[in-house]
């Protein structure tokens, strides 16, 4: 594809409105999968989205009582699945990833990649090259890719979980079909140059690394009979059947998904030989625990992290990093930070492939609440439901 034409094509994309975000996603795939095989996944996806939501509902539920009991504390679950926490006369309020730590100007701030990343860069952090766009006018982010040559592609803000994004991009036709498929998140976007090596995760609490995984992206296991497809969807349905407690997101036929099948010479058609290791997207976020490895982080990415959350005014967040040498943080070549998101999940420190070392992270965080959180700072107008814990 020519630049030419991915620049009509995006500029019309861009001019159709509301209605044209919604077809992104699927003219974003078009040629990669049958539709067949998309609507296959599509409804799947779709018919599992209460199963998912009350599934996740249930992992923090269970994650923020284990806390409390590590803590002494009392829970109470209100409406609209929120917990009110107590402990004598201290209250705080949570509600699965979200706490009172942090500032609403802070996570606006740390929300918006652009932003973020140039706050990072002022502190001296290797933050990746990027670009902000929008597919109106795509040119300077197509410069950008010839530049650099392998790329990120992703919305600009307001998404998490690796929504809308796409990794290694190498190609004209790859770029038109990334950002018609983060469009449809956001009416921004952002190209950043594909960093090198393994990505860490770190969790910072007021200066303090509470938790660390390495994260690797998702796999299924051929079994010389069933399309990649048919393997996609037995996943997601284990992971349902657990109720969430080894994945909270569903694997999709997204463009990181077929371009990362297409690497490695296949489609969602294809029958992969029985114990092949198949990756099925190239962003982690869609990981089961068998790709969340808890770890020591490096004294190395302990600094880096730390730093990065102070440039952001962050007491609370999780930061993510890539390095081929985690010894070296990102002073490494190649290395660099992916991003700081101030409203991390905690799920990914808990559903890891070593049980044994699960890390309770939500006990250290509602230590700090507690130790700040008077009752006067919780309105009461919140009715609580029948099930009250003590633990």
């Amino acid at each position: 594809m020519r630049a030419g034409v991915a620049a009509r094509l995006l500029r019309l994309a861009e001019r159709g409105g509301r209605p044209a975000r919604l077809a992104a996603p699927a003219a974003a795939v078009r040629g990669m999968a049958s539709q067949r095989d998309l609507q296959r996944v599509r409804r799947q996806v779709l018919r599992a989205g209460d199963q998912l939501a009350a599934a996740r509902a249930a992992v923090y539920r269970e994650i923020w009582n284990s806390a409390a009991a590590g803590n002494g504390a009392r829970v109470t679950e209100t409406t609209s699945g929120f917990l009110e926490i107590s402990r004598g006369s201290v209250t705080t309020l949570v509600r699965e990833t979200l706490v009172e730590l942090d500032s609403p100007v802070v996570l606006e701030l740390a929300g918006d990649r652009t932003a973020t990343s140039a706050r990072l860069a002022g502190v001296g952090l290797p933050v990746t090259d990027s670009l902000a766009f929008t597919p109106g006018a795509p040119h300077p982010a197509l410069e950008f890719l010839r530049t650099h040559g392998c790329c990120v592609v992703k919305p600009a803000y307001n998404t998490g979980a690796g929504a809308g994004v796409t990794c290694e991009v190498r190609t004209v036709e790859e770029f038109t079909r990334a950002a018609l498929h983060a469009f449809r998140f956001c009416p921004e976007l952002v190209i950043e140059r594909q960093l090198e090596g393994g990505e860490h995760r770190l969790l910072v609490l007021d200066g303090a690394v509470v938790g660390a995984v390495h994260r690797t992206p998702p796999t299924v296991l051929g079994d010389g009979r069933s399309t990649v497809t048919d393997l996609l969807l037995a996943e997601n349905r284990r992971r349902l059947a657990h109720g969430g407690r080894d994945g909270l997101w569903l694997l999709n036929l997204h463009v990181d998904a077929c371009l990362t099948l297409r690497r490695q010479g296949l489609s969602p058609a294809s029958v992969p030989a029985a114990g092949q290791q198949v990756a099925v997207a190239r962003a982690t976020n869609a990981g089961s625990s068998a790709q969340c490895e808890a770890e020591d982080p490096t004294p190395a990415l302990v600094a880096d992290a730390i730093r990065a959350t102070r440039a952001l005014g962050l007491r609370w967040a999780s930061v993510e990093l890539t390095t081929p040498r985690p010894e070296h943080g990102t002073a490494w070549p190649g290395a660099g930070l992916i991003e700081v998101n101030s409203t991390p999940g905690l799920s990914y420190h808990y559903q890891v492939s070593d049980p044994a070392r699960a890390q309770p992270v939500a006990e250290t965080v509602l230590a700090a609440l507690l130790r700040e959180r008077p009752a006067r700072d919780v309105p009461r107008p919140l009715a609580p439901l029948a099930r009250e814990s003590v633990d």
